[in-house]
Parts: C-alpha cells; structure tokens; sequence
C-alpha cells in the first residue's frame, strides 16, 4: 500500500550535516550498503530495501555536496 511504502521511506531517512566530513558520508554509504547485502542474501526485502534506500540517499547527498563546495569555490575565483 502507498502508506506501507511512505513508512518504509521514513525509515531511509538520512541526516546531513554540512559540517560533517564527506569521509564520513562515505563510509556510512559503504557500511550500509553492505548490510543491505546481508538482508538481501537473508531474504529479508523490507530492512534490505531501506538500507539501499538509505545508500541511495547517502550517495546523493555527497554528490550534492561536492557540487555546492564546486559552485561555491568557483564563485571565489
């Protein structure tokens, strides 16, 4: 149901804090996507699918990020 798959997206919730080290997006990305693996392997779709949901998120977040420090560091040229 629609509201079954807004709960499953609440749980892939990532917090960004921009004073955070990219490394440690990074490695939390690493990490959860390699439990997202292990439930996968298991059979057990619903904790697998938030985990890579929340890989996902991870992923776009740095990418974001990297483009914002981009386009501020050009700014200053």
């Amino acid at each position: 149901s629609v509201e079954y798959m807004r709960r499953l997206n609440e749980l892939a919730d990532v917090q960004v804090d921009a004073k955070r080290a990219m490394k440690f997006y990074i490695r939390s990305a690493e990490l959860v996507y390699k439990q997202a693996c292990i439930y996968h392997s298991e059979g057990d779709l619903e904790k697998s699918y938030i985990l890579y949901l929340k890989y996902a998120k991870y992923s776009f977040c740095k990418w974001l990020t990297l483009l914002a420090r981009r386009t501020t560091t050009l700014h200053h040229l």
